[in-house]
């Protein structure tokens, strides 16, 4: 492979295949959904922690008998996008929600939409949501017990943000995802700490960069309320050559759940063995 990296990135393919715009819950998306898709498990993390809404949010609140947030669960079904314009963004999302101390099988079943903004002084930052209404509020008759959904959201909201400043390395800071105390371990060979793993991708001068996300695992909470979490990353890049690249990066993480934020305590990556096919090329 070209460039500065002396790694197992130089599986080449014949074209970059990019999925479908929203899938859940495989999380895949093209890079510039990750940021949208951040802010929708965000916006429901701190909806399920009970965080009351900023009052620049217009919002009904629907699912809340009171017209408030009271801890409970949102479960994402689906994310589509319905349109574009002047920089705003509107969405519909499916979801099932359970009020924590609901009874067994009870409760709602949702679809809302949602307009999300772009900060064009911070467009880095991702965009902002901004408004929710509540389309459909129907009786949902779930099956089984309560199941907590606000770490996860919070937690899904972390990896896309994380995956897009891989792919767009001068966008936000990996710092500022990692706990002060986090430990990192970039795929590479060295000791690259976050901030010069960053600068190195950068420095790659990638035309475009693409990390689907698989093989999504988050655990259940330890004795000290942290998450394991597993990952790959399908890494596809047209590089500056114009060459199509494709790489497996194996990811092991723990995250915290802090003020209705994830932050990575532990981040370990590898580069994993390609997966080929007859009609992939494979340049060693």
């Amino acid at each position: 492979m070209k460039g500065p990296f002396a790694t197992p990135l130089s599986a080449l393919i014949s074209a970059l295949l990019f999925g479908p715009l929203f899938i859940q819950p495989a999380l895949a998306a093209t890079p510039s959904d990750y940021l949208i898709q951040s802010a929708v498990y965000q916006w429901y993390g701190e909806l399920d922690l009970g965080i009351q809404p900023k009052a620049t949010v217009n919002t009904d609140l629907a699912e809340y008998p009171n017209g408030k947030p009271v801890a409970g669960a949102h479960q994402i079904l689906a994310i589509d996008q319905i349109a574009e314009e002047n920089g705003r963004l509107l969405l519909e999302v499916e979801l099932e929600y359970q009020a924590r101390d609901a009874g067994p099988g009870e409760g709602r079943y949702l679809i809302q939409t949602l307009t999300l903004e772009n900060s064009d002084s911070a467009p880095q930052a991702g965009p902002t949501l901004i408004a929710s209404e509540t389309q459909v509020n129907e009786i949902d008759e779930l099956s089984g017990q309560f199941r907590p959904a606000a770490e996860q959201n919070l937690i899904r909201a972390l990896l896309f943000r994380w995956t897009q400043a891989l792919d767009y390395p001068g966008s936000q800071a990996l710092t500022s995802m990692l706990l002060p105390e986090a430990s990192f371990t970039s795929p590479e060979p060295g000791q690259l700490s976050p901030v010069s793993y960053q600068a190195a991708l950068q420095a790659l001068n990638n035309q475009n960069s693409r990390r689907a996300i698989k093989n999504l695992s988050i655990g259940t909470a330890q004795a000290d309320g942290s998450y394991p979490v597993s990952l790959e990353y399908q890494w596809s890049a047209i590089n500056q050559w114009g060459e199509t690249e494709l790489a497996r990066v194996g990811v092991s993480m723990t995250v915290l759940v802090r003020d209705g934020r994830a932050l990575i305590a532990h981040y370990q990556s590898q580069y994993l063995p390609p997966v080929t096919d007859p009609g992939a090329e494979i340049r060693c």
